[in-house]
């Protein structure tokens, strides 16, 4: 794998819809949900459940926390509030 792929191109993604501008082809968890709009802040047992389609490899599933995916030009996420089990 290139440690290079992805340097110098931006990519455009929709988290909740919200077009975003990213400069890798990998995004994190935790940059995805700090591009979240409207949601409420971390703690008392809150967290967040991001899926994502249209995305490289692999195409569509669940982001956890320390995770990352990668991504391509369209890829849309969903982050919504959650409660701890």
């Amino acid at each position: 794998m290139n440690s290079d792929s992805g340097h110098g191109h931006e990519y455009k993604i929709f988290v909740n819809g919200r077009e975003a501008i990213i400069n890798s082809d990998v995004v994190t968890y935790a940059q995805v949900v700090a591009l979240a709009p409207n949601l409420p802040p971390p703690g008392d047992g809150v967290e967040y459940q991001v899926t994502y389609s249209d995305a490289g490899d692999p195409k569509a599933g669940d982001l956890i926390p320390g995770e990352s995916v990668r991504i391509k030009n369209g890829t849309q996420f969903v982050v919504e509030p959650g409660n701890r089990s």
